[in-house]
């Protein structure tokens, strides 16, 4: 049985992160998507230290869809290098049947 995982990305505003996270739950490659409200990063780019409002986004998942799900980060991303960040979680045994029968395992 496949592992619950928690998939993390930045897109750069909120319409954006609801487009994306529309797609990857009617797809069934998330059963849940959590869309944070704004933050400022501040990171090293290119030799300068840049900064940016982004929007964060959680996307709940099962480890068997991550390879699909970073291909449609990147497709989707407007970065050249977006935040691809994979946690191995666990979950509650009801938890992760209701999200095993919503990627349609079950």
């Amino acid at each position: 049985m496949s592992m619950p995982c928690l998939m993390l990305t930045t897109l750069p505003d909120h319409e954006s992160a609801l487009d994306f996270a529309r797609i990857l739950v009617k797809g069934r490659l998330a059963a849940c998507i959590q869309i944070g409200t704004r933050v400022d990063s501040i990171y090293r780019w290119e030799g300068g230290i840049e900064e940016m409002t982004e929007v964060p986004v959680m996307i709940k998942t099962l480890t068997y869809r991550v390879e699909e799900i970073k291909s449609m980060i990147s497709v989707f991303h407007p970065y050249d290098v977006p935040e691809i960040l994979i946690l191995n979680a666990e979950a509650s045994a009801a938890y992760l049947e209701w999200m095993h029968m919503e990627l349609g395992d079950a």
